[in-house]
């Protein structure tokens, strides 16, 4: 049974329609000039972690399964112009093990997939609810690693991926890590790729 908190984090996964929208950009600001699109390095530190559930961990015929590990901490910028500088961040995290070898997937090693997003502590029900937010920046996390961290202690370096959306205020995209702990004490850095600000023409508006 999916407790309150599981239910809340759930939110957190990034759009479905992610891949389409750095297409859609252009077509809805209606901006065709090739603006120039620039770097920017993101980063926050994670301290003050907080399991809120350890999830819940099955064995199936094919391996074993821990879905729902949940954390939250303080999360404080590292570099200027990091969207949401101080915040909640947020983690909903699945950890699967397969019993033998799979095509991709090795036996005994841990294949670790979650969500995460880093909140603006004054931001509205209305600004956590919806699918984007400048108060809020959502990313995806994925690791392989020799334990599970909803359960045992360890380090970890995971990747990390901001998908194409106008969280925290700006449309950018990027990639980088998360280096830390199994509670997600640690730091995310994150290169950017930010897109011009522009605005909608009189045709693209509704």
């Amino acid at each position: 049974m999916n407790s309150p908190a599981g239910s809340a984090y759930h939110r957190l996964a990034p759009s479905v329609l992610a891949l389409a929208l750095s297409g859609f950009v252009a077509v809805a600001t209606g901006d065709t000039t090739d603006a120039p699109i620039t770097t920017g390095d993101f980063g926050w530190q994670l301290t003050q972690a907080r399991v809120l559930s350890h999830g819940v961990t099955t064995r199936v015929p094919v391996g074993t399964l821990t879905e729902d590990y949940l954390v939250e901490a303080v999360a404080t910028a590292t570099t200027d112009g990091t969207p949401v500088p101080q915040g909640r961040f947020e983690i909903s995290v699945s950890a699967f093990q397969p019993a033998r070898d799979m095509p991709g997937q090795k036996a005994g090693v841990w294949y670790v997939r979650a969500n995460w997003a880093v909140m603006d502590e004054q931001a509205s029900e209305e600004e956590q609810a919806a699918r984007h937010s400048p108060s809020i920046v959502r990313g995806s996390l994925s690791a392989e690693l020799p334990f599970n961290p909803a359960n045992t202690a360890g380090t970890m370096d995971a990747a990390v991926r901001l998908p194409m959306s106008p969280d925290g205020g700006r449309w950018s995209r990027g990639d980088g890590t998360f280096t830390g702990s199994q509670v997600f004490e640690g730091e995310i850095q994150i290169r950017a790729q930010l897109l011009p600000d522009v605005l909608p023409t009189e045709e693209a508006q509704p």
